[in-house]
């Protein structure tokens, strides 16, 4: 038994992933192009990173109120994506799974960010 692969069949899948693959490094090096300059200037200027550590402790509630308008973001697109005509059964499952860690990922952060500020 053989099997035979034409370029046709095995490029579709091949595009696809090695686009998704492409989008996961940009965003990856989008983060990495914004923490490292303000890593560096921490270190460089350590007083002023001081003075903007304690405004960030001193407007915690107005952040508190933007990262909870990022999570009913994200949980509207979550809903908007689970209501989609092309949204199979099959795919809720796996969905479930990434919306769980997600969700985990989140509450671990908050609650390191919550720890930090002695509430």
């Amino acid at each position: 038994m053989t099997l035979t692969f034409s370029v046709k069949q095995v490029w579709p899948p091949l595009k696809h992933l090695l686009i998704i693959s492409a989008k996961c490094m940009l965003a990856i090096f989008v983060c990495m192009g914004v923490a490292l300059p303000l890593a560096w200037l921490a270190i460089c200027y350590p007083a002023q990173y001081q003075a903007f550590t304690s405004w960030m402790s001193e407007t915690r509630q107005v952040w508190l109120f933007v990262r909870l308008g990022l999570y009913t973001l994200i949980a509207l697109i979550a809903l908007r994506i689970w209501g989609a005509r092309g949204f199979k059964q099959e795919y809720r499952r796996p969905f479930i799974r990434i919306l769980i860690a997600g969700t985990t990922f989140i509450l671990l952060c908050e609650i390191a960010l919550f720890r930090g500020h002695s509430l």
